[in-house]
């Protein structure tokens, strides 16, 4: 859940059976903005930007309460995070990768997407799970978006 004023925003996790509530993350900004994305198992996915070339995405652990923010290098701009049950993050970012993040799916010059959503699908006998990515995508400059799936095939990282 979010709560949104023009001077402060905060991202609120609630427990619906307890009635607890954590704050996940704050900004005091009046140009920023804040945003929850995705809760999947034991994870919670959020952006924030207190300006467009100061954004950051986030992949928050709910029992540890470790927030860990994705990798941003030096002026790129990444947004739209989503996270599976095993952690794993997805997110939009404004040029190619490096380092090392995988690269999924390169949109075509023009287009921007603004949601994603993903879902590991169990495994069936021997294939291993995959993810599925949802995503909204659409012409810059056009009022029309469509989704989309890719699919991760590279499955969870092992279990330690």
């Amino acid at each position: 859940m979010g709560v949104y004023t023009r001077k402060l925003q905060l991202i609120l996790l609630r427990n619906l059976v307890t009635g607890e509530e954590r704050v996940l993350d704050r900004m005091q900004n009046r140009k920023g903005l804040l945003s929850a994305r995705q809760v999947s198992g034991n994870y919670a996915s959020g952006h924030g930007a207190p300006r467009i070339r100061a954004a950051k995405s986030a992949r928050h652990e709910l029992a540890t309460r470790v927030t860990t923010n994705l990798p941003v290098p030096t002026g790129k701009v990444v947004y739209s995070p989503s996270v599976n049950t095993d952690g794993t993050t997805y997110y939009v970012r404004s040029t190619p990768l490096a380092g090392d993040s995988k690269v999924l799916l390169a949109l075509p010059n023009g287009y921007d997407a603004d949601v994603t959503y993903a879902t590991l699908r169990p495994p069936r006998g021997p294939t291993p799970p995959v993810t599925d990515i949802y995503f909204d995508r659409g012409r810059c400059g056009q009022n029309r978006w469509d989704i989309f799936r890719v699919e991760d095939r590279g499955g969870p990282p092992p279990v330690p």
